[in-house]
């Protein structure tokens, strides 16, 4: 491993110029976010938070898939007992997303997010829920996200059945974001350092014009933050 490479990719300056998954593919090339932005010895960078859903793709449709398709034990561990409902499916562009349990939901809609908030998303099901939170995994230790805003259903439309979410993506200051470090895949530890801590510190994103557009048709550059 290269650490003159790593500290270029740690280095905004190298990312100008590049697509979102160019940079993608040279993280999983070396090892990932965690190796990346480590958790000692470098603090977590603000222009990493702040740019972080130039790698969120968001779905047009969803098909809802048989959750026995996916080992989710062979894939997670024993995390996704905790934070992933079961339910699998598959967007338009082939991307696999899991729902995530009601617990993960509280920071996606209206209403302080205290201890109460928290106690009543965990026991609630989802059909009373007012959004659906899903993740996508992408191999790099990080996930794309998505929250869907639900009318009282448990999953999004039939098994097999392709459902238009475009118009219910929730796109104002309740969206849901890139995580460079997903709990399911990296664990809470990982999540808070990368995600939560610096979402804590600088709430502000600088996000994509489109963010249905893809990933390789994306360019990040400088005047991003003029």
């Amino acid at each position: 491993m290269s650490n003159n490479r790593l500290s270029e990719l740690r280095d905004f300056s190298y990312w100008i110029g590049k697509s979102p998954l160019q940079i993608i593919n040279s993280v999983k090339h070396y090892g990932g976010w965690k190796s990346v932005f480590p958790e000692s010895g470098i603090s977590f960078p603000k222009w990493a938070h702040q740019i972080r859903n130039y790698f969120n793709e968001q779905p047009n449709k969803l098909k809802l898939m048989d959750s026995r398709y996916f080992d989710l034990t062979e894939k997670f561990g024993r995390n996704f007992l905790f934070v992933l409902s079961g339910e699998t499916y598959v967007d338009e562009k082939g991307h696999i997303w899991y729902q995530m349990s009601t617990q993960g939901t509280g920071y996606h809609f209206p209403g302080q997010v205290d201890w109460k908030k928290v106690t009543k998303t965990f026991f609630l099901p989802q059909r009373k829920i007012p959004v659906f939170k899903l993740v996508s995994p992408d191999g790099t230790g990080g996930s794309m996200e998505v929250c869907i805003r639900n009318s009282g259903k448990d999953e999004i439309g039939k098994n097999g059945q392709w459902v238009d979410v475009r118009q219910k993506v929730i796109s104002d200051k309740y969206l849901g974001t890139y995580n460079y470090s997903e709990t399911t895949v990296a664990g809470l530890g990982n999540h808070i350092y990368r995600d939560v801590k610096p979402h804590e510190k600088s709430g502000r994103y600088i996000n994509p014009i489109d963010p249905f557009s893809i990933r390789a048709h994306r360019r990040f550059s400088a005047s991003l933050f003029n």
